[in-house]
């Protein structure tokens, strides 16, 4: 896949685990709104939306314009919710998790991984055809939307059926830990890192550290993980190696307490967010 454009791995988080794609309609209005990345030149090759966020493989020429065509796609969508449910405010964490993809085998990759992400634990590649949920089926072929374009990657597989074995194998091969979620939680945990390092001064191994971190630092990166990043929450339990409870009170600790006022301001404000 060397002469392929570049491809960014986009990871859309709604604020407060809000499950916005769990709404059809909602769901509906999003693919409607995607056409506003071929507007902006990039084009997306695969897509899935679980409850609470969203991930997409965009090919695209430019960093800036592909930052736009996510505001004109979210944007409107933030509205159209508020609307329909009577509320105000950004419905999605700002600004989406972005990474480009360097890697060949992770590129390769990362199309299963898209697809299987709406479906952790299928066991049959045709429990991957759910209906819009993923671009699976779409791949196939069936009710292609104009802005989706999947045809250079289906063509590094061979077309569908090499896709549909690639699927096969890899679904009991362990490359879901091995590969995507390991690269995932790997690039989610560097960026967050570096923010609260940067803020503290703390050396991020040791803030990631269980036995070494200190308390304070480790709840600012759950507060950070939690607010400006894609993961899941099972993932970063996972990542900090504590209970979904703990986090719960960590990330409530920061957003509640007066002597965390100054760091919430400091890290909102650090350059390269």
């Amino acid at each position: 896949m060397t002469d392929d454009p570049t491809y960014v791995h986009v990871g859309i988080k709604a604020a407060h685990d809000v499950p916005v794609f769990r709404d059809a309609v909602l769901r509906d209005d999003f693919l409607a709104r995607c056409d506003q990345f071929a507007r902006r030149g990039c084009s997306v090759a695969a897509y899935a939306l679980a409850p609470n966020h969203a991930h997409l493989l965009v090919a695209t020429p430019d960093e800036q314009e592909l930052g736009q065509a996510l505001r004109d796609v979210l944007a409107p969508l933030a509205r159209f919710r508020n609307a329909i449910e009577g509320e105000r405010g950004p419905i999605f964490v700002r600004p989406s998790w972005r990474r480009p993809v360097t890697n060949a085998a992770h590129l390769e990759y990362l199309p299963f991984y898209i697809h299987a992400t709406a479906v952790p634990r299928f066991t049959d590649v045709e429990q991957l055809h759910r209906g819009r949920e993923t671009s699976h089926s779409a791949w196939r072929g069936d009710d292609r939307p104009a802005w989706l374009k999947p045809e250079r990657l289906l063509a590094h597989y061979g077309g569908w059926d090499g896709f549909v074995r690639y699927c096969a194998d890899h679904r009991d091969s362990g490359a879901k830990e091995s590969l995507g979620d390991d690269v995932f939680l790997e690039a989610e945990a560097q960026v967050a890192l570096l923010f609260v390092a940067r803020y503290t001064g703390v050396h991020p191994s040791t803030i990631l550290t269980a036995s070494r971190g200190g308390a304070r630092d480790r709840k600012l990166l759950a507060w950070w993980l939690h607010r400006e990043s894609a993961l899941a929450q099972r993932q970063i339990v996972a990542l900090m190696k504590v209970q979904p409870m703990m986090l719960y009170r960590w990330r409530s600790a920061v957003d509640t307490q007066d002597e965390f006022l100054e760091a919430r301001t400091k890290l909102g404000a650090l350059p390269g967010q």
